[in-house]
């Protein structure tokens, strides 16, 4: 494992595991590491690879050639030591290494104490799991939004939202002019497993999960104008003059 597109993800805890079902889910080569057997024959249904090994050994890290690695997730939390020795580790085999060539880590970590240590060493791409959802929470509860909300900062959001209304469906982009009517920017849509990032002559079809960012005010109106499930198709008359109501055809997608 040597290319831009591989990763490794070191700690095979409920956060760990989520980064290597994400990774592989979009086709990234993903190595799992844990000292865990139990947690590393789980990882093995999902990972593209997997190894029994104590981050905290430079020796282990090196014969399992991490320095050749250019996308490495530190995914221990509970062991504080565990993860700043581990990431030490890292660090000094990628210096090493690779002269000083800049590699991608991202780290966890349970608390501010925490983030500070792996600062403190050198890592700047900190993630709190559990701050971070709390944040997420309490800005769903505030614009009393019920969908997938990632904050940029305060007053900016990334939401995912399901198009319900069939009012919008079938139309392209160009039409709809979604950053004139609504202020706000369409960067994705995904549809039958597949992303799609959109040009103007795009349409939008029943189902689309659409990925938007712009001003929290804005993401309401847009979340409540395009989950809006209660307009109905125009109806068809029979030869008999009696009109039947179409029906709406639901994909019924699983989210994650």
């Amino acid at each position: 494992m040597s290319s831009e597109n591989d990763y490794c993800v070191i700690g095979l805890g409920k956060f760990g595991m989520s980064v290597v079902r994400t990774l592989e889910d979009l086709g990234k080569v993903c190595l799992a590491i844990d000292k865990n057997e139990d947690r590393v024959q789980l990882a093995a249904n999902v990972a593209s690879e997997v190894l029994i090994l104590d981050s905290t050994n430079r020796d282990a890290l090196e014969d399992a050639g991490i320095h050749k690695i250019k996308n490495i997730i530190i995914a221990v939390g509970s062991d504080l030591a565990a993860s700043v020795v581990t990431a030490v580790q890292i660090l000094a085999l990628q210096k090493e290494y690779n002269d000083g060539e800049e590699i991608n880590i991202v780290a966890k970590a349970v608390d501010s104490t925490h983030q500070l240590l792996l600062e403190a060493i050198g890592i700047s791409n900190i993630i709190l799991p559990e701050l971070e959802a709390g944040k997420r929470a309490a800005y769903r509860a505030i614009w009393k939004l019920g969908l997938d909300l990632t904050t940029v900062d305060q007053k900016h959001s990334i939401a995912h939202v399901i198009l319900k209304n069939v009012r919008l469906t079938n139309r392209k982009l160009e039409n709809l002019q979604i950053p004139v009517n609504y202020n706000i920017n369409l960067i994705a849509i995904k549809r039958d497993n597949r992303v799609i990032i959109p040009r103007s002559d795009e349409k939008l079809f029943l189902n689309d999960e659409v990925l938007f960012i712009g001003a929290n005010e804005n993401i309401v109106k847009v979340y409540n104008e395009f989950s809006l499930s209660n307009t109905t198709m125009p109806s068809k008359s029979s030869k008999s003059s009696k009109k039947q109501k179409s029906k709406k055809g639901f994909w019924g997608r699983k989210r994650p």
